[in-house]
């Protein structure tokens, strides 16, 4: 009985160490309005939602300083993830089926965000995520970057339907 307790305990401390996972300075670099790089260690906070802001030290042992969607074209933790600063047309359409709209056509309203960069080449994916509203984005040889548009929507008769443009 002393045993099994013992073991017990013991696999339970050891699991609670690695339970707590700490949030990280890491390698890194952004690129402000004017274009300047700077390589730096930034905080990933392994973001649910895309951020609009971020925190980073030059040196490990520096004060951390916080910039802004404002201020920052990109932002990388090298090997991990990029965000990119856009202007880009949204439509922030319910898929909660009580607030479904009854237009087709997306509602787009210009919005400037961070994107994460999920596929960079001749064809880049983009996804944003903002409180359970998740929006893929896409651009080819350097163009604009657009939505890719799935929407769901009521029709006269109050049915559910599906408009596919991204198809």
């Amino acid at each position: 009985m002393k045993t099994y307790f013992n073991t017990t305990l013991l696999f339970l401390f050891i699991f609670s160490i690695t339970g707590f996972a700490q949030i990280n300075f890491e390698k890194g670099y952004f690129i402000n309005n004017q274009g300047v790089k700077t390589e730096c260690l930034i905080k990933n906070n392994d973001w649910r939602n895309n951020p609009v802001k971020f925190e980073y030290k030059i040196k490990e042992e520096d004060k951390s300083n916080i910039k802004t969607v404002e201020l920052i074209k990109e932002f990388s933790v090298v090997g991990k993830f990029k965000f990119i600063r856009v202007t880009v047309d949204i439509d922030r359409s319910s898929s909660y089926i009580e607030d479904l709209s009854d237009k087709r056509q997306p509602q787009f309203k210009s919005e400037v965000f961070f994107l994460k960069e999920l596929v960079s080449g001749e064809a880049s994916l983009y996804q944003y995520v903002d409180n359970g509203l998740i929006r893929y984005f896409y651009s080819t040889n350097n163009s604009n970057i657009k939505q890719l548009v799935y929407k769901e929507y009521v029709d006269k008769y109050n049915f559910s339907k599906e408009n596919n443009m991204f198809k």
